[in-house]
């Protein structure tokens, strides 16, 4: 039985390397100093990353309604479980808040 797939070894390179530049950017662009996430900033992101993930599947999903596959809705609701799974763990860990440096502690001319 031949595996049906929409996945070409072009499409996996350009993905990987999509996937590669876009981390880059994330890390090397956007957040080059270290800071305190707050909560506005950290719902921001995860609106922006989520709303790039949707517009791939928005590209990906309508090429693998052509072809016969039954394995999406299990692998949907895998995906679901393990977010579920990895929210309830990082909820769980109580990282302690760093302290300000001295130096920038001190307001300016003290």
């Amino acid at each position: 039985m031949e595996l049906a797939t929409i996945g070409t070894p072009a499409l996996w390179v350009g993905f990987t390397l999509c996937v590669l530049a876009l981390l880059a950017l994330d890390l090397g662009v956007f957040h080059r100093k270290a800071h305190q996430v707050g909560l506005r900033e950290a719902a921001a992101w995860s609106v922006v990353w989520v709303t790039l993930a949707l517009a791939f599947n928005g590209l990906v999903l309508p090429k693998m309604l052509l072809i016969d596959v039954y394995e999406i809705p299990i692998g949907a609701s895998l995906g679901v479980i393990a977010s579920l799974i990895a929210l309830g763990v990082a909820g769980s860990l109580r990282f302690p808040k760093r302290e300000a440096p001295a130096a920038a502690a001190r307001a300016p001319g003290a």
